[in-house]
């Protein structure tokens, strides 16, 4: 795709935002930080966090708070490439592993398949609209060998991109949930470091249901 086609795009995309109603419990907090995407929350885990996105600085929030403010545990956030309107097919959502468990902390709990059996369902919701995922796998991944698929960089897909995003899951799942995802479905995957080695990342995957 070219730089023109990409802008018009882009285009195309804020001007349907435009047209679409922010969620009354998020407009005063949109109206803090403009780049306010949504808001994940983790039965059990305690992750309830706004969703930051700078779409010209994908690693502002590594670093930085909901306001703004520089701070170690950054906040959650999304890559500036994301879409969530329309809503991109697989959305990564980043968190810091943070050793008194927030931010992405406690996602470390997903190793145990007890846990998972009993807080199996996950909410995101964009801005727009109100989302709940059916928690599908539990991976952990190391990013300096993910060869042909980098779940990073997976936003939309056709059929062999499915393909590939299945044959990842099946490699890189600790255990077997008992779901198969389907061609179709809409994912939200949840990411972070994966204790202290340096390429290895936790990631859980959900499913819109």
């Amino acid at each position: 795709m070219g730089k023109r086609e990409q802008d018009t795009e882009e285009e195309n995309a804020e001007s349907l935002i435009e047209n679409v109603p922010v969620l009354e419990e998020y407009q005063r907090l949109s109206g803090i930080n403009q780049d306010l995407a949504g808001w994940v929350t983790v039965e059990g885990t305690g992750i309830d966090y706004p969703v930051l996105q700078d779409k010209e600085n994908s690693e502002y929030y590594l670093s930085h708070n909901f306001f703004r403010k520089e701070e170690r545990a950054g906040a959650v956030f999304l890559d500036g490439n994301a879409c969530i309107y329309p809503k991109d097919k697989n959305i990564v959502l980043y968190g810091h592993n943070m050793s008194d468990g927030s931010m992405f902390g406690s996602l470390k709990k997903y190793r145990d398949k007890s846990f998972w059996q009993k807080h199996s369902v996950f909410e995101f919701d964009t801005l727009y609209e109100k989302s709940r995922y059916q928690i599908v796998a539990v991976l952990v991944v190391d990013i300096a060998k993910t060869e042909s698929f980098c779940y990073y960089g997976f936003y939309n897909y056709d059929e062999e991109g499915f393909d590939k995003c299945m044959d990842f899951i099946e490699k890189n799942r600790l255990y077997d949930t008992g779901y198969q995802p389907i061609y179709g479905d809409s994912f939200v995957m949840l990411s972070t470091c994966n204790g202290s080695v340096k390429d290895s990342r936790l990631v859980v995957v959900g499913v819109e249901i």
